[in-house]
């Protein structure tokens, strides 16, 4: 019931409130530890990792994943089954997740689709193409195409 309530309000303050709206980037921040700049749209709270933030004047485009989780590469295995205490093989659960945030600097646009993988900086002014897939830091004012890892 309470996600529910808290949906509802988050809808509610999405739909009065301008696009400046502290109020909105006030809930988004203590709710979910993502920042907002003023002007961004076109995100998917649902898309974007906790501790992101994302400045001013940002262009985000349908289907962009922001800061998902990485799997352990220094653990036995990848997969998550011999670290959570649901599976019956350990006592208490193993943090697995790499929590490294995003930062997204003023006036950035993420095309659609693409992904910006967790620990990336993506510097003031850059364009990221359809479908990329950002592994490391972008320079402020690149261009990065969509086929291009960078």
């Amino acid at each position: 019931m309470r996600k529910f309530i808290e949906k509802v309000i988050f809808s509610i303050i999405s739909k009065i409130d301008s696009k400046d709206s502290k109020y909105k980037r006030k809930f988004i921040k203590n709710k979910y530890d993502i920042e907002i700049g003023k002007y961004t749209y076109g995100y998917s709270i649902s898309s974007i990792a906790r501790g992101t933030k994302i400045d001013a004047f940002c262009s985000i485009a349908p289907g962009v994943k922001i800061g998902s989780m990485n799997h352990p590469t220094n653990f036995i295995s990848t997969n998550p089954f011999l670290y959570y205490s649901s599976r019956g093989f350990i006592d208490k659960d193993i943090e697995i997740l790499q929590k490294e945030p995003v930062v997204i600097e003023d006036d950035v646009w993420l095309g659609a689709n693409s992904i910006v993988l967790p620990g990336v900086k993506i510097g003031k002014g850059a364009i990221i193409g359809a479908g990329a897939v950002v592994t490391k830091n972008v320079q402020p004012y690149a261009v990065l195409r969509g086929y291009q890892l960078g």
